[in-house]
């Protein structure tokens, strides 16, 4: 007999200073949604492969390290296209939007968005792919 999944959706969080985590921990509350921080892209693989809710999505803050997160989406774009992958990128970041978007991020945000508006394109996401 198969356990099956406490969470039906997830959200990954690459940051290397707590924000985006406890705050979608808290938008999510009581929705079936399991948040993870993530503080090395090392992890995030390992994390992907042991997630077992049925929709998940990566969210990167390049505020944390922009380059890590780059190298990280262009390594791995073939293996992840089934995992939507959200940036939130702002000040001299933002000239980086097109390199995300090659490395296949579905979403390049500004950094001053809320909470309450990162929840809402994750849920989005979750909705199409449940779609699709």
């Amino acid at each position: 007999m198969q356990a099956e999944s406490l969470f039906e959706r997830a959200v990954i969080v690459f940051e290397k200073r707590s924000r985006w985590t406890p705050e979608l921990e808290r938008r999510f509350a009581g929705d079936n949604v399991r948040v993870r921080a993530c503080r090395s892209t090392a992890d995030i693989d390992e994390l992907l492969d042991a997630e077992t809710a049925t929709a998940t999505v990566l969210v990167f803050d390049l505020a944390s390290a922009a380059i890590e997160c780059l190298h990280y989406l262009g390594r791995t774009f073939d293996r992840r296209r089934s995992v939507p992958v959200i940036v939130i990128g702002a000040g001299e970041n933002a000239e980086l939007e097109w390199l995300t978007r090659e490395a296949g991020a579905i979403e390049f945000l500004p950094e001053h968005l809320g909470g309450r508006d990162l929840a809402r394109i994750c849920r989005r996401q979750w909705s199409v792919m449940t779609v699709g």
